[in-house]
């Protein structure tokens, strides 16, 4: 293969182009990565919403504390949030 290089002077030299070398294997990428692939791929394309939600939780608050008093066991109010929206489904 030949190409033309254009000097300075506004002169075309034409020079020889190496010749490629083929010594290269082409390997699948693994099984893992493709999985990786796709998943970033799909997160690209989920959109993110961000909200601000205010509740009143002062009754619920307060039976927390009634329950500690009359038994003596405590309740983590994240633990009563997730049994209250699981209860409600």
């Amino acid at each position: 293969m030949h190409a033309e290089k254009i000097c300075a002077d506004g002169q075309r030299e034409r020079i020889e182009m190496k010749k490629r070398q083929h010594d290269f294997e082409v390997v699948p990428y693994p099984k893992l990565r493709r999985g990786l692939a796709v998943a970033l791929r799909t997160a690209q394309r989920t959109l993110l919403i961000h909200g601000m939600l205010k509740v009143d939780v002062t009754r619920a608050r307060q039976f927390l504390r009634d329950h500690k008093a009359h038994t003596g066991e405590f309740l983590s109010f994240t633990a009563f949030i997730i049994t209250c929206l699981a209860r409600d489904g």
